[in-house]
């Protein structure tokens, strides 16, 4: 994104970009408007949509919640060597069999996130989602969703982190947090949601991950020499659900956005009230 006067402007990948412009108003919260660019163009133009920003994102400790066999991952969304290229679009296995090798979500086979109950639709919803990198299936003329003359995709509204984070280490990253100018913190806060909703993950293993991601940012130079004031996390969900320990998404997933550790952090969002610290954005939409 890139800091203006007025506002913040975000960009989301796909094989054809969205950009969002986001522009703060006290009066009336975010105001957003949807502006289609073409891949494609000369570095100076990457750098642009960048905002001129320097990303670092971080090698947070792994998630301690869930036992899962990893081998099973044929790709990770989370995984900044997958690209457009070599990640295969997720197909529901023929009933009665399970799929050796499906797409993972940071260290996470995507049909245990559900139950883990495979074979069934709920249990499959994550891995549907993550087709073209997170983009989802294209949908086809004709069917509910479809614009004549234009190749949307169905695009699940909770991807942002997803899509946030895959722009970022196709456009904007940096390897060496003394390079950087701005820093991603990739945690996956929707995943941890949904898993301890559904009973996958123990709640004692959600504080084991808060309490390693904390002390360990806290171990970084790139943290406490401002105290996170240039570090953003992403909530791909409205934003206020996690707000303070009143409210659900704290209950399920143990982190809420007035938490003092949190204090300096910008969030970005999918919707919420307006706030210094608060950057709302549409839901992910590609064509």
């Amino acid at each position: 994104f890139r800091q203006e006067e007025r506002g913040v402007q975000w960009c989301v990948p796909g094989d054809r970009m969205s950009v969002f412009t986001a522009k703060r108003s006290r009066l009336v919260g975010a105001v957003f408007s949807l502006v289609l660019l073409g891949v494609g163009g000369a570095d100076a133009a990457l750098e642009d949509v960048c905002g001129g920003f320097k990303v670092f994102v971080y090698h947070l400790p792994p998630a301690t919640f869930g036992d899962f066999n990893a081998s099973r991952i044929s790709w990770d969304l989370y995984d900044r060597t997958a690209s457009f290229t070599d990640a295969e679009n997720f197909e529901a296995p023929e009933d009665g069999k399970e799929r050796a090798r499906v797409p993972g979500i940071s260290g996470m086979p995507c049909d245990e996130i559900r139950n883990g109950k495979h074979g069934s639709g709920g249990a499959y919803s994550p891995c549907f989602s993550m087709n073209n990198m997170g983009m989802g299936s294209v949908i086809e003329p004709g069917k509910k969703g479809a614009v004549p003359g234009l190749p949307f995709f169905d695009t699940s509204s909770h991807v942002l982190e997803w899509t946030i984070l895959k722009y970022v280490h196709n456009n904007c990253y940096v390897d060496q947090p003394d390079k950087a100018t701005l820093f991603l913190l990739p945690i996956p806060l929707l995943m941890m949601y949904k898993g301890v909703r559904d009973n996958v993950f123990e709640k004692e293993d959600i504080d084991t991950y808060w309490t390693n991601v904390k002390e360990y940012l806290r171990s970084q130079a790139s943290w406490t020499r401002r105290q996170g004031r240039d570090h953003v996390l992403v909530v791909s969900k409205i934003v206020d659900e996690f707000w303070d320990t009143n409210r659900a998404g704290y209950k399920t997933t143990h982190f809420y956005v007035s938490d003092p550790f949190w204090g300096n952090t910008v969030f970005l969002s999918s919707g919420g009230r307006y706030h210094e610290r608060v950057v709302n954005l549409p839901y992910p939409t590609f064509l």
